[in-house]
């Protein structure tokens, strides 16, 4: 490009700045390209010749089942951790493309010079970003296509119902658009490179773990509330798109995700042309020409900051937390402002901008503790309700069996939760989180909590498809889980219902039982096959217990039984589900597969402890 070059019109401008900037860039893309090539089919090509060898020694497959287990290792392989692979390379050279393509905003000399030639600003940003997502894109696409091509070439696909590659793909194209786009409206803001790399890096790990605090506080101090961070992780990641790249991928986003991050994209793009319109030339190697970035990682890293400390410390005393607060985001505040400013010069201005956090944090703690507007006593209209799915931890000693895996055991079709459909039932459990609430009202206004204890999730989804949830924790050091969540969950086992649909033992015919482990601690574990009739007698004497509530249960004990007894269940490999098994999974069709099942004992009354003693097998 030189300044002799004449441009007729925007889009001559456009197509001129992109070409340029795509060639003097065109070796970043060659290396982009390299190190997934080396990320990604490299891999394949040394892992699946070693997979496919080792499926060939075992003579008891036949070629489609050799076939069958190739393939599931290939839908392993590219549809997690070789995706994996690629984001953490693009988001990498996102940075440094970024870097390259806009750091001429950061110089003075080099600002005045590509302002004097004649190209218009919007078409210099565009036609460069245009030339960075071209360097991003290709490289990507060519990543996914070889590992398809390797795939054809042993002849092996991606199993049915596993995560698509082209799906995975196309994540790592959109956030690799949509970190890119951050990276230059960081660049646009900022005076300098290093300012640049300080907000985006401060946004980026700053709004997550603010997100994360928030959430811990609001669940160690609002019943009903869940903490479970791994149930909002696109709320997490909504504002840092390094971060939301791997929960993309990985987790593969629902549909407002995806919408979110277009949206989002298109708006930090848009404003990047409006601000750079705006921006002075004379803001080069000065801290920002645009203050928003320094203001918003300030208050992210100060709530962090202080948020984190006063976790760390809460539980020492009554006022631990918000002496850790207090000293925890003064210290942030003062640090990140020293960095940005180069020094103390701003410190006092500064300070009114901590007083925004002082009064967000105030108002914040003080919803919370007061109920959020209603948030801790609401409940759902139960002629509304559809169904009810239960979990509570801890409620369960063994693990029992929860899972279906498909028939290549690849792919989980199921995981069973209790769930009440009756509506008395319905009624029963709205009626059990009413008077939930009542025990923690009796604490009003609510103070904080040192551990959150045990949990009963109660997840309503309702008629019109919403989903409305509430979990409720035992708080060990101040509610015990004897007064709390005990009675709770003595009228959740009275429900015939919610026992039934607790354990896939209620859907199993007797035939798919294949062993039986026992284990009483006072010997080594032994195993037994039983026959057909033992097989049914066995599975009528568990799903008994659970009716009696004998398996399983250990909510209310204090300390270890002197007596117990511990069962581990197998099951036959690929089993033809029965009618009822099959309107569990919604019309599935097609053979399936169970992990083993995992039962406790502490009575010895109960029908499956007296059973085994009956047959010999427990002593």
């Amino acid at each position: 490009m030189t300044s002799t070059t004449s441009c007729l019109n925007r889009f001559s401008q456009f197509r001129r700045t992109y070409f340029w900037s795509l060639r003097k860039n065109i070796g970043m893309a060659v290396l982009l390209a390299l190190l997934l090539f080396l990320a990604n089919p490299l891999i394949l090509l040394i892992s699946l010749p070693g997979e496919a060898a080792a499926i060939a020694r075992n003579t008891d497959l036949t070629q489609a089942e050799r076939t069958e287990s190739l393939s599931r290792s290939y839908t392993n392989m590219v549809g997690g951790l070789l995706p994996a692979f690629a984001v953490a390379i693009v988001l990498l050279f996102c940075a440094i493309l970024c870097v390259l393509l806009f750091g001429y905003l950061q110089k003075k000399r080099s600002v005045d010079l590509y302002h004097a030639m004649p190209v218009g600003r919007e078409a210099l940003l565009l036609g460069r970003w245009c030339a960075g997502i071209t360097v991003l894109f290709v490289p990507v696409l060519l990543d996914f296509i070889s590992m398809r091509m390797i795939g054809a070439a042993y002849g092996v696909s991606v199993t049915d119902g596993a995560k698509s590659p082209l799906i995975s793909m196309l994540w790592v194209l959109l956030m690799g658009a949509a970190a890119f786009t951050f990276c230059l409206f960081m660049m646009v803001c900022a005076g300098t490179t290093l300012d640049a790399v300080l907000s985006a890096l401060g946004v980026n790990v700053g709004y997550p773990l603010l997100i994360l605090c928030v959430y811990t506080v609001a669940g160690m101090l609002l019943p009903g509330f869940s903490a479970n961070i791994a149930d909002h992780l696109t709320v997490a990641t909504a504002f840092a798109p390094f971060a939301a790249a791997f929960v993309a991928v990985l987790r593969i986003g629902s549909a407002w995700f995806l919408l979110w991050w277009v949206a989002l994209t298109a708006v930090l793009l848009a404003g990047s042309v409006l601000l750079y319109r705006r921006r002075r030339s004379e803001s080069a190697e000065d801290n920002f020409a645009f203050p928003l970035p320094k203001l918003l990682v300030r208050f992210l890293l100060t709530a962090v900051g202080g948020l984190g400390f006063g976790l760390v410390l809460n539980g020492a005393s009554d006022t631990a937390f918000f002496i850790g607060v207090l000293c925890g985001s003064l210290a942030t505040h003062v640090i990140v402002e020293v960095i940005y400013s180069r020094g103390f010069h701003q410190m006092k201005k500064s300070f009114a901008w901590y007083g925004v956090f002082a009064v967000v944090f105030v108002a914040f703690f003080g919803a919370l503790c007061t109920g959020l507007f209603g948030y801790d006593t609401r409940v759902p209209d139960a002629s509304q309700v559809e169904s009810v799915s239960i979990d509570a931890d801890s409620y369960w000693s063994g693990s029992g069996s929860q899972t279906v895996y498909d028939e290549s055991f690849g792919n989980r079709i199921l995981a069973l939760s209790p769930t009440i459909r009756q509506e008395e039932n319905i009624k029963a459990v709205v009626g059990i989180q009413q008077e939930l609430i009542k025990k923690y009202r009796a604490r009003y206004p609510y103070c904080l909590k040192t551990n959150q204890g045990n949990g009963l999730t109660l997840s309503y989804r309702m008629k019109d498809g919403s989903v409305f949830k509430r979990t409720y924790r035992s708080y060990t050091d101040q509610m015990n889980l004897e007064s709390m969540l005990k009675p709770a969950y003595d009228k959740l086992n009275g429900m015939k219902e919610f026992v039934e649909s607790e354990d896939l033992v209620f859907y199993l015919s007797p035939e798919n039982f294949k062993s039986i482990e026992i284990y009483n601690g006072k010997a080594s574990s032994k195993t037994f096959v039983p026959d057909a009739q033992q097989a049914a007698q066995f599975q009528n004497a568990l799903e008994q217990d659970f009716l009696d509530g004998k398996v399983n249960r250990r909510y209310e004990m204090t300390q270890e039984p002197e007596k117990y007894l511990d069962i581990s269940l197998d099951y036959q490999e690929k089993i033809e589900p029965g009618e009822k098994m099959r309107t569990l999974l919604g019309g599935y069709k097609g053979k399936i597969n169970l992990n083993g099942g995992n039962y406790s004992f502490t009575d010895e009354s109960a029908a499956t402890w007296k059973l085994l003693k009956q047959w010999g097998w427990v002593e």
